[in-house]
C-alpha cells in the first residue's frame, strides 16, 4: 500500500468552488512548509520568528494583505487581521517596508493572540471593530 494515495482537496475562492486530488506527499509537504508559520500550531511547533521572516521578504505588502496571505501566516483571518491591527494600533494601509521591527512583532503577537482565543473558545473573541 502506497503513502502516496491521492486526497481531495476543496479550494474556494470568489464564489467559486474547485475540487482536485492532490497526493499525500504533496499535502504533507505544504504542511510541512507553513506548519512553523501557522497561528493555530501548538507553541512547539509555532515560529513568530518564521512569521515575521516571511513577512519582511514582502515590502511592498500593505500590512493587512501580509498578514491574509496564507503562505505567509497560515490561521488568520479577516476578522483576526482586521482586530488585531486595531489592537496593535497600526494602520492596515501601511506597507511592510515601513513598520518597526517591533510594530512588526506586535502585529504577529496580536495576531496569534486572538487566533488562539478563537481557537481554543471556538467563538471569536470581543470585537471592537468587526461588526
Amino acid at each position: 500500500m502506497s503513502s502516496h494515495k491521492p486526497i481531495s482537496m476543496i479550494i474556494e475562492a470568489r464564489n467559486t468552488t474547485v475540487s482536485l486530488n492532490v497526493s499525500t506527499k504533496v499535502a504533507k509537504s505544504k504542511y510541512q512548509r507553513h506548519c512553523s508559520k501557522d497561528a493555530c500550531s501548538p507553541e512547539s511547533i509555532f515560529s513568530p520568528h518564521d512569521v515575521f521572516t516571511a513577512i519582511r521578504q514582502h515590502p511592498e505588502y500593505t500590512i493587512a494583505d501580509a498578514v491574509l496571505n496564507q503562505s505567509l501566516f497560515p490561521g488568520v483571518g479577516n476578522i483576526i487581521k482586521i482586530e488585531s491591527l486595531h489592537a496593535a494600533r497600526i494602520d492596515p494601509r501601511r506597507f511592510v517596508q515601513s513598520l518597526s521591527e517591533q510594530e512588526l512583532t506586535t502585529v504577529v503577537a496580536e495576531c496569534c493572540a486572538y487566533t488562539m482565543n478563537w481557537y481554543t473558545t471556538r467563538k471569536a473573541f470581543l470585537k471592537r471593530v468587526y461588526n
